[in-house]
């Protein structure tokens, strides 16, 4: 008998070891084989232009080089932080364009591929801009620039460019297939060249990116035609065949030459005619593609700084402006350049990516101004005066979602009369992101999302509880911002394993009384 209870016992220790061993490794390896792909929020062309809202580019930055070797500060002494692009984010800016310079990152022996710590750290500022719930655009940029390098539209003959092309593209790609609708693919920046090889370099992307599957198969595409320059908006413009239909975006730039690049004080003034002939230049972008229901990118436009800062502001509205009117996403070229001795410093920084803080908050009220509240461009003057929100009332004032989940809360700012625009921003990303009102559910805990006017004056906030709020001891609900509730694996292994010890006690003081007995 007592050697048939020790063979029990000894089963029992194999059965309860084996089991917590296995829960332990079906739990850490739960996902290891096969990786949950983020869902892909299907949209219209005019649902993205609006969700996307005003853009910033982070120029200068990952696009800086040198003889095509791309460096982060080459052209610009900041490294990118998360708190540098929640501080764009929170300004208003919902879209993000980060130009990039690939170069001596490709690997032209190893099927293009891209060098692994480049490639983390794009990864990386990329998602700086993700968690934040912004719309983020990537693309290939200064090797295309003046047709000096390698991705030449006008070289003799182009099948080997278009070969490293498709070659970097498949590789950008794959690395950022499973991401959801706010990766944005630029095919490339201001390359020059004929109808017919842009084109072609354009179809080679379109048909690369798509071949590469997961959300690269219903991804928004952005096509820009020679030199990204306002004159290609012309009738039957050259879009490439998709698979998909309805899912790209023309892409152009623009600047005033006199007004918003030369480096002289002669022209420093922006005036009502200047605004009727941007309205001129940039009607083609309506006529030929917003109203048949294609999408545009104003993917940079800009004026320096000549010591002008109130007609730089109305510059900047009047531009936001008609792009809200006409269905453009509006994006401002910041190149990371100020310099506070020199006046004027003939730079188109706005944002000090050191602290996060506006250089010319003026010029960026102005956006907000233009990008978010109704009228026409004729309406937008130099220096309006800001009529304060003294009050603003939230439709909710408390929600309790799921993570996936959207909801929409809707602010009303007093005195009516107010031009002082609301902006929106989470105390806790990994929670909830916001935009315009529109809160998306990240992740179980609970946040604030503040809606605030853009002068200070006044704000209100709604508490986002997503998931179950957390019981601490006693059975009370935690009144902090973010908790967390999943048991580990470990946990569960452990679980067993107490279970087991408490059951291998109970039979071995059982075997003792027996022995005793």
């Amino acid at each position: 008998m007592e050697k048939l209870m020790g063979k029990r016992i000894r089963w029992m220790q194999s059965i309860f070891a084996g089991a917590a061993a296995f829960l332990f490794l079906a739990g850490s390896n739960a996902g290891a084989d096969e990786k949950e792909i983020p869902d892909f929020k299907e949209m219209t062309a005019q649902e993205m232009v609006q969700d996307m809202g005003a853009g910033w580019n982070l120029g200068n930055t990952l696009d800086g080089h040198n003889d095509l070797t791309p460096g982060e500060t080459a052209w610009q002494g900041v490294v990118t932080t998360p708190e540098l692009i929640k501080s764009v984010h929170d300004m208003g800016f919902q879209t993000l364009r980060v130009p990039v310079t690939w170069g001596t990152m490709i690997d032209d022996e190893n099927d293009y591929a891209i060098d692994k710590e480049w490639m983390k750290r794009v990864k990386e500022i990329v998602g700086y801009g993700i968690k934040e719930g912004m719309y983020v655009i990537i693309n290939i940029h200064h090797d295309g620039a003046d047709s000096a390098w390698w991705l030449n539209a006008a070289a003799e003959d182009l099948e080997p460019v278009c070969r490293k092309f498709s070659g970097v593209w498949k590789n950008i790609a794959a690395e950022f297939k499973d991401y959801d609708e706010h990766l944005i693919f630029e095919s490339m920046n201001e390359v020059n060249g004929g109808e017919e090889e842009i084109n072609k370099l354009n179809q080679a992307f379109v048909d690369t990116v798509r071949a590469t599957g997961s959300n690269n198969a219903k991804r928004w595409l952005s096509i820009p035609g020679s030199g990204a320059n306002i004159g290609t908006a012309y009738e039957g413009f050259p879009f490439p065949k998709d698979t998909i239909e309805n899912r790209l975006f023309f892409a152009v730039h623009y600047y005033d030459g006199a007004m918003g690049l030369t480096e002289t004080t002669d022209i420093t003034e922006w005036k009502k005619t200047d605004s009727k002939n941007l309205k001129i230049q940039l009607q083609s972008l309506e006529r030929v593609f917003t109203k048949k229901g294609i999408p545009v990118i104003l993917g940079e436009y800009g004026c320096i700084d000549k010591e002008n800062t109130a007609d730089r502001a109305y510059f900047n509205e009047v531009t936001a402006r008609l792009c809200r009117n006409m269905g453009v996403v509006p994006v401002y070229w910041d190149n990371g350049y100020h310099d506070e001795a020199k006046k004027p410093d003939y730079g188109f920084s706005l944002i000090n990516r050191e602290t996060g803080e506006a250089w010319y908050p003026e010029i960026v009220h102005a956006i907000m101004r233009g990008a978010y509240l109704d009228g026409t461009y004729q309406e937008v003057v130099k220096n309006p005066t800001v009529v304060e929100a003294e009050s603003i009332t939230l439709s909710k004032e408390k929600l309790t979602m799921e993570a996936g989940a959207q909801e929409e809360v809707s602010a009303a700012a007093l005195p009516k009369n107010s031009n002082d625009v609301v902006l929106w921003k989470s105390q806790d990303e990994s929670v909830a992101t916001v935009f315009s009102g529109k809160i998306c559910a990240v992740g179980d805990g609970k946040t604030e999302i503040i809606a605030f006017s853009q002068s200070g004056s006044v704000q209100s906030s709604v508490v986002v509880q997503v998931g179950e709020e957390k019981q601490v001891d006693g059975g009370e609900k935690e009144d902090g911002i973010k908790t967390a509730n999943a048991r580990k694996p470990l946990q569960y292994a452990l679980l067993v394993i107490g279970i087991g010890a408490v059951f291998m006690a109970g039979a071995g003081i059982m075997k003792n009384r027996r022995e005793t007995d």
